[in-house]
């Protein structure tokens, strides 16, 4: 998931459309060309005109850039699928999100004023387990959570595009693509 100062939304969209021109000028990864992971990082030897060994050169920039954003927070959440089925493995995963945006939020790098926060990510079904995670976030910093609109396309969100990139690295370990 990705954590968006409320405040800092219009920032973080800037900070977006500059990485975007950095890879384009850098990799030749047009504007246009969704960062969806499983396409963006699949067995195609071209996707889009890009190399996979540029793609993964794009998917080092992406990760540094979110490493030392002022204005995003990435949380990542990972479940063993064997350890908790459907409803449990849902549950746990947005528990340990919530603790983590938690102690990303009182870290002082983020600390807000109190007018919120967005939260970006691409699990749409997932309201019920979802809903205590979110409460916990009000509880623990007084500070509301909004959603990112769901129902919106990732081609229409780079902040979409980034949370499934998230999501599909986070992955990885325990469910490796073969290019990994």
């Amino acid at each position: 998931a990705v954590v968006v100062r409320h405040d800092l939304w219009e920032a973080a969209r800037e900070e977006l459309s500059a990485l975007r021109r950095r890879l384009q000028g850098r990799y030749r990864l047009h504007p246009d060309v969704e960062i969806h992971a499983k396409q963006f990082l699949g067995g195609d030897v071209r996707h889009r005109g890009l190399e996979i060994r540029a793609r993964f050169q794009c998917t080092h920039h992406i990760l540094r850039f979110l490493m030392q954003s002022r204005s995003l927070i990435f949380v990542r959440q990972a479940v063993l699928k064997e350890g908790a089925t459907g409803a449990q493995g849902l549950a746990a995963a947005w528990q340990g999100l919530g603790r983590q945006m938690v102690g990303q939020v009182e870290s002082t790098r983020f600390a807000c004023g109190g007018r919120g926060w967005v939260l970006v990510t691409d699990h749409h079904g997932d309201q019920p387990y979802r809903d205590p995670a979110l409460n916990h976030f009000l509880e623990a910093t007084g500070q509301p959570l909004l959603e990112h609109p769901f129902g919106r396309r990732s081609h229409d969100s780079e902040f979409l595009q980034i949370a499934d990139l998230l999501a599909f690295l986070t992955k990885q370990p325990l469910e490796p693509n073969h290019h990994f």
